[in-house]
């Protein structure tokens, strides 16, 4: 671990304490923004184009909500986005394997 910069001074110094608390914030910050900002436009193009249910889509507005404005107070926050992915991926795959076997028995019968 380094302890001391080029110049000699500690790295516990004041101002590599700001930066460090400066850049861990800013990070934080965007972690939860970046995601809220991609659920709520993925879940109001869900209501538009219906591609998941519609309870997902709504799920995804209240969860992207909920980022936005508590996700600095609570660590497990950060699992809301992925397990919301999560969701809306399996949602598509179970449709198109429904639809994908409901062609491949219609064109059986013929």
């Amino acid at each position: 671990m380094l302890l001391f910069g080029t110049s000699g001074r500690a790295v516990g110094s004041a101002p590599f304490a700001f930066a460090s608390a400066f850049t861990f914030n800013l990070m934080h910050i965007y972690a939860f923004k970046i995601p809220a900002v991609f659920m709520i436009m993925a879940s109001t193009l869900a209501f538009q184009t219906c591609f998941v249910l519609r309870w997902i889509a709504l799920l995804g507005e209240g969860c992207a909500v909920f980022l936005l404005f508590g996700g600095g107070y609570f660590e497990w926050v950060l699992f809301v986005f992925p397990a919301w992915v999560l969701l809306v991926s399996n949602n598509i795959l179970i449709n198109n394997l429904r639809s994908s076997s409901r062609t491949a028995l219609r064109h059986s019968e013929r």
